[in-house]
């Protein structure tokens, strides 16, 4: 089985800032996660896939994060109403 090993989510903290290289590492880091995941899934080690979902849970928080730092793209969303309109009528 595959392992994805620590890599880039573990060598930094909430308060780094990205550079395209480090994104990069991520999301390639998430792919490993996804795929170590369903081996270990498959083969009914389900303990150890969580802990990959749960990492890969993590990278994904991390990387909203930096987006959003970036983008502003919550305080963008909270003036478009129209769009939190069709996303509350879907969540119904």
């Amino acid at each position: 089985m595959q392992s994805a090993g620590a890599g880039p989510s573990t060598q930094r903290g909430p308060a780094a800032q990205p550079t395209t290289e480090t994104i990069q590492q991520m999301l390639e880091e998430n792919q490993r996660f996804i795929q170590a995941a369903m081996e270990h899934q498959n083969a009914g080690n389900l303990h150890a896939a969580a802990q990959y979902q749960q990492r890969l849970q993590q990278n994904l928080m991390l990387l909203s994060t930096f987006c959003d730092q970036r983008y502003g793209l919550c305080k963008a969303l909270v003036k478009w109403p129209h769009w939190r309109l069709r996303h509350e009528v879907k969540e119904q």
